[in-house]
């Protein structure tokens, strides 16, 4: 009887994450969709819209502001960063998601990511990375994770990720 009962837990156990799973995906597939058309459309304030809001949080302390004045500030930074660029292909891969937790619990995943750009003076770069997918407060965040600048400020908001090895990208000129 009792190996029933722990067969049939298992079961349910197993449903519900599978459950929970598809769910998290279907949102996570929606807010990368809603990211990669603000690339494409360069709409500077769905691109910021993305970070994750502790990461808002704890940068706006550190600069003495808030977040509202923070957030203006990275929209305006972004916008002459890439206001020349011109984004000819860009994907984030959300098709077959691997789930993982940190050590405290904040679920996240890897996402692989392709870009074509054509940049003035340069010409056009093709980059191959992974964008760090991250569910707070029951909503799916994003971040670029290309720098060690980046992975430090993700590990300083989120020090469950001080353990998590990141992966590296390549950016090479296209053809």
């Amino acid at each position: 009887m009792l190996s029933r009962l722990c067969l049939l837990g298992c079961l349910l156990f197993s449903t519900s994450a599978a459950i929970a799973e598809s769910s998290d995906t279907e949102a996570l597939s929606k807010r990368v969709s809603a990211y990669a058309a603000a690339m494409q459309s360069k709409s500077y304030e769905g691109i910021i819209d993305v970070v994750p809001t502790r990461i808002l949080s704890m940068m706006a302390g550190l600069s003495d502001t808030d977040v509202a004045t923070l957030k203006a500030a990275m929209i305006q930074q972004t916008q002459q960063a890439i206001a020349t660029i011109d984004v000819l292909e860009f994907e984030i891969d959300t098709r077959n998601p691997d789930y993982k937790r940190t050590s405290n619990d904040v679920p996240f995943v890897f996402l692989p990511t392709a870009a074509v750009m054509a940049v003035p003076g340069v010409g056009k770069v093709e980059s191959s990375t992974s964008t760090l997918a991250l569910k707070d407060g029951g909503e799916w965040f994003l971040s670029a994770i290309d720098s060690p600048q980046q992975i430090a400020i993700i590990r300083q908001a989120y020090p469950g990720f001080s353990s998590i090895d990141f992966p590296s990208g390549t950016s090479k000129p296209a053809e």
